[in-house]
């Protein structure tokens, strides 16, 4: 006489996964109110994630708080809020202009090379260009030796241009090239905006 096997169940895949949540909101339900902690979420500050001590450039609020305000725009290469401003430099008058790196989380600034700036479609005279970051004045031949200096994402650096501007709006346009560091190769920044000049409010900068 044949041997007789138990015979088998089988469970199908949906059957397991509405037993096994079945059985978790039955374990839910039966711990006590206070032990049931929703699941709540809330953005951090950059200050929460970004390295200690950081020592901050450009703009000197712009790690305040959670991003908020124009600083925080990471599409956005020029300052367009703050927009163009009659400033003075080491008794020098001109014009300035704030850029950002646009990208996760900016670049090694020795990187930085070809930055230009065009006013109404006109080249201005890379020799009239102050870079001004960290409160530290630089021309643009000389970036190339700051190694082991980041440009953060979040840090707006001035761009003083030494000569006349006429009050009124203008088409401001400024490009530099950098080394991509996450892909092998150059990468490009440009923006072409249209600002408008206030002569009568001065920016005294790098005091």
């Amino acid at each position: 006489m044949p041997e007789k096997r138990p015979s088998r169940t089988i469970v199908s895949r949906r059957t397991m996964i509405n037993s096994t949540a079945t059985a978790l909101a039955s374990a839910a339900a039966a711990l006590p109110l206070g032990a049931q902690k929703p699941c709540t979420s809330s953005p951090r500050s950059p200050a929460n994630w970004l390295p200690k001590p950081v020592k901050r450039g450009g703009d000197a609020n712009a790690i305040a708080g959670a991003p908020n305000g124009g600083q925080h725009h990471l599409t956005s290469f020029i300052n367009n809020e703050t927009g163009l401003t009659s400033a003075k430099l080491n008794h020098k008058s001109g014009w300035a202009v704030q850029i950002k790196p646009s990208g996760y989380r900016g670049i090694p600034i020795y990187t930085v090379h070809d930055l230009r700036v065009n006013v109404d479609g006109r080249p201005v005279d890379i020799s009239t260009i102050t870079f001004v970051y960290n409160n530290t004045l630089y021309r643009l031949d000389q970036l190339k030796d700051l190694r082991g200096m980041q440009w953060w994402v979040f840090d707006w650096a001035t761009l003083f241009v030494e000569g006349p501007m006429e009050s009124g709006e203008h088409e401001i346009e400024v490009r530099m090239k950098y080394a991509n560091t996450y892909v092998l190769g150059e990468a490009e920044m440009a923006e072409k905006v249209r600002l408008t000049l206030n002569s009568d409010d001065v920016a005294l900068l790098c005091l």
